[in-house]
């Protein structure tokens, strides 16, 4: 899942996306999320996706909420969402 989540093509960035935000478990949140913030910062398109995925993990792994918070902030204000 690490090396889609990497992939250049975004639309495989986003089915992996996707996918752990529907099946991911407590301990794969906690070491997928360093990749999830590293996607905050892609095209509008993935930031979306990893925005949503944050939040499932934040869900998941509350302890997580304090790499996301300043991430999240410029996304709110942004206006491709």
């Amino acid at each position: 899942t690490i090396r889609d989540m990497e992939d250049k093509n975004q639309f495989v960035q986003s089915l992996a996306l996707t996918t752990m935000a529907n099946i991911a478990n407590e301990d794969i949140c906690r070491d997928l999320s360093m990749v999830v913030e590293k996607l905050l910062f892609h095209s509008p398109y993935i930031r979306k996706k990893a925005a949503l995925v944050a939040v499932r993990i934040i869900n998941k792994c509350p302890e997580k909420i304090e790499n996301y918070i300043e991430k999240m902030e410029p996304l709110l204000l942004e206006k491709n969402h």
